[in-house]
């Protein structure tokens, strides 16, 4: 019988029953197409259990409060859908999947007569679920699988999985480990060790890199192709992913369960690469997780030293973890083995990665400004200015490698430094161009630059050299670029194979040559003393280059300012002239923000690409400081 309510809610109420679920879909949102942040949004769902017509679909963010289903229930009352034919009115009955609903909305239903149940399972309303799930969002063919999907893993199992893994992030012993430094992992009852790569140094992706074996490291180190990095078996990996790059069936384990994550959306997620997709670890390697996990931040604390230059000593150790499998006895050595032998190295081969990346996404190549340079020369030639060379052959060599800038196939940028050579042994240019697109090693492009250098300085002369008139404009000069540019791949070769200090003496020269440094060399040697601990030759160039208004030089200024004084007035001027030049940086180093794994060569002034750029470089040294990254947070949201 229908009933009048002296409730808000003063409208006939029938005999209806209905059935309100919240449902968690399987999808993520981008919360802005500026920003690289996504959401996972929930669905309330309002179902007529007598005619099974769906009365309301209203998406919403988690997390879904009482009053916003209050809010959607009472929508539905005042205005239900036009189609049905029906005017407003109060069902007798509301039934809820979840408990703690009905808890909450019984009071406020209670005023509007409406009787508040819990119904734990409905098949109806699954089917419906399921339904909207696929046709709203697609096949869910593509989804990482579940870890609880996985033959022999419990939920024991992986809650004191995600245990380590919270330790282990929050321990953050990447701080002291880079991409180049591989550890030897063996958990008793393996026949031959792990080799594990932590990865977080650079801020772009967190976790561990395992190889089974040490040929996978060389194939790894030498791959010239994505697909040659993949061994037959895999490749495992054990990440701290954001969304949308996790399984939805992990997170909903999650909540069931109740495991802490990291951070809210940095989301534990062991994976096994295949060629063509991604699968998930059986139970014996995710035990082999834990233990590493629970193994390598007490190696790193303990038994791992550091000196001053950064590098670390040789070191093994025996040691004994607990796990969801009892005290496991784990042995470790740093270094896993020697990287030198392999004859590459993981900067060169994660280049060639960005770069294929970046082909893929635009079909081409980036610009190469360098071949702009054939315009300059001749207008140059036009205008009657004197070269430092009157070789033709040269002359010509030079017009091929002008070409072989501006073409966009790198095989055929290759066959024209080779002709280049061929018309001029003195053709810079031509050994740069096959330093960072043919040579597979280190070593190789090694050679190549010094082989550029000797070049050049056969091109332009040793009388050119000597003449003082000279320094000071060897960009301006034409001719001495390509000189200039193999002197830059040399010293940059050597720092990534560990001379260092012949890398400084080569980036110190440049800017004798050219204190005006188009080249930015100064950055790289400001980066370079930094990471051999060198504070006060790094704040004579900072001083130098005074004038410089950008991240690099405003940020590291304020970071040695707060090394030396600590939170002082001084310190904290120079981090808000530094906030004044780029207001992103923060974010990225104080990890609100993950840094881009695929950045832009191309730098914006005080834009997003050149906080993420400025943030990968120098991420560790902030975070080497004590209470550095705080006072940058703190200090930073007052500004803001």
């Amino acid at each position: 019988m229908a009933r009048k309510s002296k409730s808000p809610l003063a409208v006939v109420q029938t005999d209806d029953i209905w059935y309100c679920a919240v449902h968690k879909m399987r999808t993520f949102v981008q919360e802005d197409e500026a920003e690289d942040e996504y959401f996972r949004p929930s669905v309330i769902i309002v179902v007529d259990m007598i005619t099974g017509m769906i009365l309301t679909v209203g998406i919403v963010r988690e997390p879904v409060s009482a009053q916003e289903v209050y809010n959607t229930l009472v929508g539905v009352m005042l205005n239900p859908p036009k189609e049905f034919g029906a005017s407003a009115h109060r069902p007798e009955e509301i039934h809820f999947e979840d408990e703690t609903l009905v808890k909450n909305l019984q009071p406020l239903l209670a005023e509007a007569q409406v009787t508040v149940r819990f119904q734990p399972h409905r098949e109806q309303m699954d089917e419906i679920i399921q339904v909207l799930d696929k046709s709203a969002f697609g096949d869910d063919a593509d989804e990482l699988p579940g870890l609880l999907k996985q033959r022999g893993v419990t939920p024991e199992q992986l809650g004191s999985l995600f245990a380590a893994a919270l330790d282990f992030y929050r321990v953050e012993p990447w701080v002291q480990l880079s991409n180049d430094d591989i550890l030897s992992v063996q958990v008793k009852g393996q026949k031959s060790p792990y080799f594990v790569i932590v990865m977080g140094q650079g801020g772009e992706e967190y976790g561990l890199s395992v190889f089974r074996n040490w040929k996978e490291v060389g194939s790894f180190f030498a791959a010239t192709d994505p697909v040659e990095m993949i061994p037959r078996g895999g490749r495992h990996a054990f990440l701290y992913n954001s969304p949308p790059f996790v399984s939805f069936d992990d997170l909903d384990a999650i909540d069931t369960y109740g495991w802490e994550l990291p951070a809210p959306d940095v989301v534990p997620t062991p994976v096994v690469y295949l060629t063509n997709k991604m699968k998930r670890p059986d139970a014996a390697m995710l035990h082999w997780y834990e233990a590493a996990l629970r193994a390598i931040p007490a190696f790193v604390s303990d038994h791992l030293k550091t000196k001053p230059d950064g590098s670390h000593p040789p070191v093994e150790a025996d040691l004994e973890v607990e796990s969801s499998a009892g005290i496991k006895q784990v042995h470790i050595r740093y270094p896993g083995g020697d990287l030198t032998a392999l004859e590459n190295n993981l900067t060169r081969t994660m280049d060639f990665l960005e770069e294929a990346e970046m082909i893929e996404e635009t079909g081409l190549p980036t610009f190469d400004q360098r071949g702009m340079e054939g315009m300059m020369a001749q207008f140059s030639a036009g205008m009657g200015a004197v070269s430092p060379s009157n070789d033709p052959a040269l002359q010509k060599a030079q017009q091929i490698m002008y070409d072989a800038w501006e073409e966009r196939i790198p095989a055929r940028r290759i066959a024209l430094a080779k002709k280049a050579l061929r018309t001029s042994t003195n053709c810079a240019d031509a050994h740069v161009l096959l330093a960072e697109e043919e040579a597979q090693t280190p070593r190789q492009a090694l050679d190549h630059y010094q082989a550029g250098v000797d070049a050049g300085r056969r091109a332009l002369g040793e009388d050119f050299f000597a003449d003082p008139g000279n320094i000071g404009h060897y960009w301006g000069i034409l001719e001495t670029r390509p000189f200039m540019r193999a002197m830059a791949g040399l010293a940059t070769t050597q720092w990534e194979m560990g001379n260092r200090e012949e890398a400084e003496r080569n980036y110190r020269e440049m800017l004798r040559l050219n204190p005006g440094d188009n080249q930015g060399i100064r950055y790289l040697l400001l980066s370079l003393l930094m990471d051999m601990g060198r504070d006060e030759p790094a704040r004579a160039l900072l001083h130098q280059y005074k004038g410089d208004w950008s991240a690099d030089m405003a940020y590291t200024s304020a970071l040695l300012e707060f090394r030396e004084k600590a939170d002082s007035p001084k310190s904290k001027q120079a981090l808000l002239r530094a906030i004044e030049v780029n207001k992103h940086v923060p974010d990225y180093l104080t990890g609100k923000k993950r840094i881009p794994s695929l950045r832009s060569d191309m730098i914006t002034m005080g834009g997003e690409d050149e906080a993420a750029n400025y943030a990968s470089a120098y991420l560790n040294h902030w975070r080497k400081t004590p209470g550095a990254i705080d006072w940058l947070r703190s200090n930073y949201g007052k500004r803001k």
